[in-house]
């Protein structure tokens, strides 16, 4: 039976993706903007473009299974561990896990394209879709924040998983994405 061989290297980077708190979402810019060739956005409203002058958003989130609940028996010890507790799945278990990915702080009117998707625990899945389908698309709820007007969110998760595959562009492992950044 043949062994296979994580490089450290990469699994690192896959932990420290896993890790990072605010700075994901720049993460996630930083990834498609080298891996497309798209550029830095002229304004604030919207996050690159691309060579036509089209206006992307992105919006990523990492697949996590459902952890413990936290309970006052156990808030130390999770809140201890926490750091070291990684519950992100393949892939191919997106359809028997529980897990739910949150696309959220969606301002449609102020983008052209939305690429968005979800680091597994195995590969990054990657989709794009254009502002006009976002308003229709089934789970998109404008009601994210209170009198928040033009803004919403639409979840990810193994019970819709299959409404966001015509929308697919691409897998990429981790190993990719590793040599993507160090060229």
């Amino acid at each position: 039976m043949e062994m296979l061989v994580v490089d450290s290297r990469i699994e690192q980077f896959r932990q420290g993706i896993f890790s990072l708190r605010t700075n994901f979402g720049e993460f996630a810019q930083l990834m498609l903007q080298k891996d497309m060739g798209f550029f830095k956005a002229d304004d604030n409203s919207y996050d690159l473009k691309d060579a036509f002058g089209n206006r992307i958003e992105v919006k990523f989130s990492r697949a996590y299974k459902k952890g413990i609940p936290i309970m006052e028996d156990n808030v130390i010890s999770l809140c201890t561990n926490s750091s070291t507790m990684v519950y992100s799945f393949s892939e191919a278990e997106k359809k028997s896990s529980n897990y739910d990915c949150n696309i959220q702080q969606l301002k449609p009117s102020c983008f052209d394209y939305l690429y968005y998707g979800v680091f597994f625990a195995d590969r990054i899945i990657i989709f794009k879709m254009q502002s006009s389908e976002v308003l229709s698309f089934p789970g998109f709820s404008d009601k994210q924040h209170r009198g928040n007007i033009g803004e919403g969110q639409f979840h990810i998760k193994s019970s819709n998983y299959n409404q966001h595959k015509k929308y697919f562009v691409k897998a990429m492992t981790y190993e990719q994405l590793y040599n993507l950044f160090e060229g």
